[in-house]
């Protein structure tokens, strides 16, 4: 049979922003959400090389996505904003 498990050593440098705040989060993960830190890292490193490569093939990509998102807010907001009703008008004087 086969060994298809391969090993690898990670070390953060824990005076370096970036570096330190990873290693909180592999400190302090839930889990029963994320079994092991090589789970959390595959789907971490999958996550960022796949939106990656796709902003490398689609360079406007990232604002097409911003602008959906805009557009979704904007379109939300009138159904969850309350009706006139309930605004008290009365700061406008008469």
């Amino acid at each position: 049979m086969q060994n298809n498990i391969r090993n690898t050593n990670l070390r953060f440098n824990l005076d370096k922003e970036q570096q330190r705040r990873a290693w909180e989060y592999l400190q302090t993960m839930d889990r029963q959400d994320f079994k092991s830190y090589s789970q959390v890292i595959s789907l971490a490193l999958l996550d960022y090389f796949d939106r990656y490569y796709r902003t490398q093939a689609d360079p406007y990509l990232e604002t097409r996505e911003r602008e959906e998102l805009f557009v979704k807010q904007i379109v939300e907001a009138p159904e969850n904003s309350q009706p006139d009703s309930d605004v008290d008008w009365d700061f406008l004087g008469e």
